[in-house]
């Protein structure tokens, strides 16, 4: 049987990004995870071995969009 790689993780918007990265890591332990406040400047570059999981503020750690390898 093949096993899919997880690229996008829906699910996760709403959740604590410290959970977020815990089922990331799980799902596929290839990437590393960067965690952003939204509205941050980021490169436009792809990194396929990337996935940012955006907050809501330094404080607020809920996920607020859909984290993506990219």
């Amino acid at each position: 049987s093949t096993q899919s790689t997880w690229c996008v993780w829906p699910e996760l918007v709403g959740r604590q990004a410290e959970e977020a990265i815990a089922v990331i890591q799980t799902d596929n332990p290839a990437v590393r995870t960067e965690i952003m406040v939204k509205g941050s400047v980021v490169t436009m570059n792809r990194v396929f071995s990337r996935v940012r999981v955006f907050i809501e503020s330094e404080t607020d750690h809920t996920v607020v969009s859909a984290p993506q390898i990219g």
